[in-house]
């Protein structure tokens, strides 16, 4: 119990913390100018080489960041207001970063065909997906537990999360159903750390809110990375056991 009450403190701190400097994060970046320095830059409709290219860009151009680096691309701002992606090593920041149009007016203007619109579906930031792999036990009964999930991106540093899952006992009847939670995200170089609250509902009268936390290794269009989660099975029954989960994500980073 007493190492239950310390995780849950511990992720409570992690979150506001993540929460507060990913904000802050974005609003330094926000405004940010860049020259384009490669000879012809693609822009792509998210931060993937592999989705949709709008667009390329002169060098250069100057553009405008819309938020912090994300997976080596920039967002940016574009004439419609939507976001569209670049490179972070075909930019470079330009001296003084006062706020400037997304394109320099002193070369032509070119429309794409396509609006770049947001990055991600339904007007989000971003929508991703992972499949995860957990264990843990229970009393004397331990148990592997498998989920998909979506995690839709409000801001880079806020992603609410919903994922469907299995678990399966040692002994006992399965368990299925839902984890929703909320996450404050903090994007260092090729690492994500992230924490925050969800509620699992599920079979089997095992409905409970939860906290985790976690890091995520990016490398490529993959992502690795592991974490811990309380379900708080005390906080919705008497004399129950809280239930400290390790997990692990098999693979993911995949964007809708």
């Amino acid at each position: 119990m007493k190492f239950a009450r310390l995780f849950r403190s511990v992720c409570i701190a992690i979150g506001a913390v993540v929460t507060v400097l990913g904000a802050g994060a974005q609003a330094q970046t926000q405004g940010k100018v860049y020259i384009v320095t490669a000879l012809k830059a693609p822009l792509y409709s998210a931060p993937d080489e592999n989705k949709k290219t709008l667009t390329t860009l002169n060098r250069g151009r100057r553009v405008q960041a819309a938020g912090p680096e994300r997976n080596g691309f920039i967002p940016l701002l574009t004439r419609s207001g939507g976001r569209a992606w670049i490179k972070a090593s075909d930019v470079t920041p330009e001296r003084s970063s006062a706020a400037a149009p997304t394109t320099d007016s002193s070369t032509p203007r070119r429309r794409s065909n396509t609006s770049a619109g947001t990055s991600g579906p339904f007007g989000l930031y971003a929508l991703t997906y992972d499949l995860g792999l957990s264990a843990g036990s229970v009393g004397s009964v331990s148990y592997t537990e498998v989920n998909f999930g979506l995690n839709a991106y409000f801001y880079e540093w806020l992603a609410w999360r919903n994922a469907l899952f299995g678990r399966f006992p040692s002994s006992g009847n399965s368990v299925y159903g839902l984890d929703s939670s909320v996450r404050g995200i903090l994007n260092l170089p090729m690492l994500t750390a992230f924490a925050g609250p969800g509620y699992r509902l599920a079979n089997e009268d095992s409905s409970a809110p939860f906290l985790e936390g976690g890091l995520i290794l990016k490398v490529g269009g993959f992502a690795i990375g592991g974490g811990l989660k309380s379900i708080l099975n005390s906080f919705v029954k008497s004399n129950a056991s809280d239930d400290i989960q390790y997990f692990l994500i098999l693979s993911g980073g995949g964007s809708l």
